[in-house]
């Protein structure tokens, strides 16, 4: 397996959490469970060699082979599969409150689910494709959808800076935010922020503080993936170990205990970069 990163352009770099290429030559990995967990990031996938499938508890995801999706936030665990040949894959994550800066259409309306480009921007998305499919280099094809991502920057509202402020503060908590803080901090009731952030991110501002504390003990097992990996660190996020159990379970699928025996060196191998850049 290869998984190449990708340098965003400068104009799309505050919108992009990470860009990759990945490469196999026979398909995902059938001895690992290549469990993809919530990390509150809508992805732009391209599978330009072999067919995608992602499937979860409540929905399967085809990703056609030359095909960008547009796939919305999950709130729970996903399994990629490919046929066993060789394969390619373009996958850019978008920060949390990156994707509302190109999707055209209430984020909510994806949430666990895929969009077809085709369908977002018509026939300039069908050119786009069949321009992918023509470009043999996989790199050169990351530079033919980011030069279309450009052309689709749009102004940015008040009501996306007030989302951008708050999904900063909980992201730089790890989710230790209070909601009654953002509140304060913010000037606007929970309710409205529930509606703001259904439109520009997908989920709410309580999910997305759950998702970046599980984040913080997903890094944890990537790093270190034995049985125990969770422990020095529990009370730190939460009041008792049967939330922390709870949680870690409706985004992993697995207790925290279980998920630490789990074979999904495909999962760890998205952490690469992180590794590289901050050890």
């Amino acid at each position: 397996m290869l998984l190449k990163s990708i340098i965003p352009y400068v104009q799309l770099a505050p919108f992009i959490r990470s860009f990759w290429i990945f490469e196999s030559d026979y398909g995902h990995p059938v001895t690992s469970s290549r469990i993809i967990a919530p990390n509150a990031c809508v992805k732009i996938v391209l599978p330009f060699e072999n067919n995608l499938v992602a499937e979860s508890q409540s929905v399967t995801q085809h990703h056609p082979e030359s095909r960008l999706q547009f796939i919305g936030n999950a709130d729970e665990p996903y399994v990629v599969s490919t046929s066993a040949r060789r394969s390619g894959t373009l996958i850019i994550e978008l920060t949390p409150q990156g994707a509302c800066h190109f999707a055209p259409f209430s984020l909510h309306e994806v949430t666990n689910n895929i969009v077809p480009f085709a369908s977002i921007y018509g026939n300039e998305a069908v050119r786009l494709e069949e321009r992918l499919a023509n470009t043999p280099n996989p790199v050169q094809k990351a530079v033919l959808l980011q030069d279309f991502l450009v052309k689709k920057l749009g102004r940015v509202s008040i009501q996306q800076e007030i989302v951008d402020f708050a999904v900063s503060a909980i992201t730089s908590s790890t989710g230790q935010i209070s909601i009654r803080s953002l509140e304060h901090q913010t000037g606007y009731s929970r309710r409205y922020l529930d509606i703001l952030f259904l439109r520009y991110v997908g989920i709410s501002p309580k999910t997305l503080a759950s998702i970046s504390r599980f984040q913080h003990f997903h890094l944890l097992w990537a790093k270190n993936p034995t049985p125990d990996f969770y422990r020095d660190e529990i009370f730190r996020f939460y009041h008792d170990q049967s939330h922390f159990i709870k949680e870690f379970k409706r985004f992993s699928g697995y207790s925290p205990k279980q998920y630490g025996t789990v074979d999904n060196e495909f999962g760890r191998l998205f952490y690469q970069d992180y590794f590289e850049n901050f050890g």
